[in-house]
């Protein structure tokens, strides 16, 4: 299986048995049609803009509109490689993430998404990861591994709420923690250290211990960090203005945001973004 991520694309209007790799991380998203689909003895209705993941060897499909799905078959050594290469996020967190996805996806075939603000997001990723694999051009593969990231981290957030995962399952307690922070990542008054160390059971003066143990960098720093990267895939996936990313993650205004994001990355925003809509030769 080639490091590299492959998309195929199913149009149908009568039941359809579709067919995967088992190992790799297998999606399915609907672009377009409703019905219902088969895993073993469960029966699922569909509709558009659903993400499915797959763990089983197929998925039947019972169209009832004429429908479009894009298989997403994404192998492990990809992932891996993405996540050696993210230096924006720690790598423990990277390798929980990854771990996660490996030894929990058979238990979690169906449906993902379980916040829509996470589901919409996601739909944007998707259509540019569609996109940039049906239109391989100069930074595709950047696209592709940026928004696969972005997409990876999306996914695993949504599996872990759905655990419930608690105390008693230490070896995830790390990861719980930074999904809740990624999901509340534009609602600063949420993550105060003291609220977050209470929902998951530590006290105050401990948690900034632990989090700085597991992730080998302070709670305060990784908020900053994951803001600044939401601001950044916003500058490069969206068409809103600074002024409304500003609003958007509740910084108290643009110039706000600006000193923010100058400070870890060295260029204001819109100097990155025209930076990265308009790449010099070489780069």
């Amino acid at each position: 299986m080639p490091n590299r991520l492959t998309l195929r694309t199913y149009e149908f209007t009568e039941i359809k048995r579709i067919k995967f790799t088992q190992d790799c991380l297998n999606l399915i998203y609907i672009h377009r049609g409703r019905g219902t689909f088969q895993i073993d003895s469960d029966t699922y209705r569909y509709s558009p803009s659903n993400l499915y993941i797959l763990a089983q060897d197929h998925f039947l499909f019972s169209p009832q509109t004429p429908s479009q799905v894009h298989l997403i078959i994404v192998p492990w050594s990809l992932i891996q490689a993405i996540s050696h290469q993210n230096k924006n996020y720690e790598s423990c967190n990277q390798l929980h993430r990854q771990s996660y996805l490996l030894h929990h996806r058979h238990s979690k075939t169906g449906k993902i998404f379980t916040h829509t603000q996470d589901e919409n997001f996601a739909i944007q990723l998707i259509n540019q990861l569609v996109y940039e694999q049906q239109h391989i051009n100069m930074g595709s593969l950047v696209l592709i591994n940026n928004a696969l990231s972005m997409l990876m981290m999306l996914i695993t957030r949504n599996m872990v709420y759905s655990d419930h995962i608690t105390e008693e399952s230490a070896p995830y307690r790390i990861l719980a923690i930074t999904s809740y922070i990624q999901e509340n990542a534009k609602f600063p008054e949420r993550l105060k250290q003291a609220i977050v160390a209470q929902k998951f059971g530590l006290t105050t003066s401990y948690f900034g211990k632990f989090f700085k143990q597991k992730t080998q960098t302070t709670y305060r720093d990784y908020i900053q960090k994951y803001r600044i990267e939401l601001v950044i895939n916003r500058l490069k996936f969206s068409s809103l203005s600074i002024k409304e990313i500003a609003v958007d993650m509740n910084y108290n205004n643009e110039s706000h945001l600006s000193h923010n994001f100058k400070k870890m990355i060295g260029l204001s925003p819109k100097a990155y973004r025209n930076l990265y809509l308009n790449p010099s030769p070489g780069h």
